[in-house]
């Protein structure tokens, strides 16, 4: 059986969730979607990638619009876990492959959209179901409530 999650993170990356503002966003999600099969808040010790899953199709290079390989773009990503994440800097420039112009892991255009963040909420196949293009406004409203500025992607597993 496959997923298909609502991923819900802080709009800035290095934002931490204290446990009362966590456990906020927990409910408000919960109540947004009584149907989903599960809500889960994730706060990571250091910037993680808050990925699509299967959903990624291309990586675009944000100067020329070339794709980017993904061998090109995961060897970037284990150079990062290489260092366990501890010294990771998504925002550490590198020359892009296809114009040599500087670009971040960060700066790259993910088509369908991925971040990095501290902070997640996650919804596990949400019910009431949005349309593809909500998650954005799923992620204003439960920003809202808790307060936190956040952005939406869809995972698929």
């Amino acid at each position: 059986m496959s997923d298909t999650i609502l991923r819900l993170h802080a709009a800035d990356p290095d934002y931490r969730a204290d446990g009362g503002t966590a456990a906020r966003a927990k409910r408000a999600a919960q109540l947004m979607f009584p149907g989903a099969d599960d809500v889960q808040v994730e706060v990571y010790p250091k910037v993680t990638l808050i990925d699509c899953g299967e959903n990624l199709e291309r990586i675009v290079c944000p100067h020329c619009g070339a794709t980017i390989s993904v061998e090109w773009w995961g060897a970037r990503m284990d150079e990062l876990a290489d260092d366990g994440w501890e010294n990771a800097d998504v925002d550490a420039s590198t020359p892009s492959p296809c114009c040599g112009e500087p670009v971040t892991l960060r700066s790259l255009i993910y088509q369908w959209p991925m971040g990095f963040a501290r902070f997640t909420v996650d919804v596990w196949n949400p019910r009431p179901w949005l349309e593809a293009d909500d998650p954005n406004k799923a992620a204003a409203a439960l920003g809202d409530v808790v307060g936190v500025s956040l952005r939406g992607l869809w995972a698929h597993y």
